[in-house]
């Protein structure tokens, strides 16, 4: 009688599936444990890893703000025209005013300025930057004025922004020229560029340094 075929019925019979070796179905099996503990491993490494360097998984921030004026009075130079007081409530609101119709924008400026110190003046020199001011106006929508001086390397000139009544922060940018070391740059405000003596709040005054 010839041989039959693997997986071969006889009629009326249902199809058998050919039996494979044990050894197949053992060296399946310990081939599926290797790839199990090869991932549990290199999972163990890499948590490990995460926990020696935490900053490693994450985000690098870009640098952060900083803070040039928090709203002491005591921190603004008023050139002459221009008035300072602190909010008689609050120690972190500067009210500021000026009579002044014209006004340059350069040196100190003709406005309430906040000189930056040295060392952060030279940091930033040949960056690009964005100022922001916290401020709000009480009863009057007058427009102010803000703008980056570099002493005697060249200045952003004003830039102007209509207030609220609420606070909100208003920002520009500006790349900051090469200029002379020693040399401080100051930010200036021109609280009232018509010169009513409208008076302008400002609590905050921050620059960030852009990628």
């Amino acid at each position: 009688m010839a041989a039959r075929p693997a997986g071969w019925t006889a009629p009326g019979q249902a199809p058998t599936q050919a039996v494979r070796p044990r050894g197949h179905r053992s060296r399946a099996f310990q081939f599926s444990l290797i790839i199990v503990f090869a991932l549990l491993a290199l999972g163990a490494g890499f948590f490990g890893y995460l926990r020696l360097n935490p900053s490693a998984g994450a985000r690098q921030p870009t640098e952060s703000a900083i803070m040039i004026f928090s709203g002491r009075a005591g921190e603004l130079t008023a050139a002459p025209g221009n008035a300072v007081e602190q909010d008689p409530s609050d120690p972190q609101i500067a009210w500021i005013r000026s009579s002044l119709k014209t006004a340059t924008s350069a040196g100190a400026t003709d406005g309430v300025s906040v000189p930056l110190p040295v060392n952060l003046s030279e940091r930033l020199q040949g960056q690009r930057i964005r100022i922001t001011v916290s401020a709000r106006r009480s009863g009057s929508t007058s427009p102010f004025a803000v703008a980056y001086s570099t002493g005697k390397g060249g200045t952003s000139g004003w830039i102007v922004f209509d207030p609220a009544d609420t606070f909100k922060d208003f920002r520009f940018s500006y790349v900051v020229p090469r200029g002379e070391a020693g040399i401080n740059h100051y930010v200036g405000v021109w609280p009232d560029i018509g010169g009513k003596g409208e008076s302008l709040a400002i609590r905050r005054i921050t620059i960030t340094p852009k990628p």
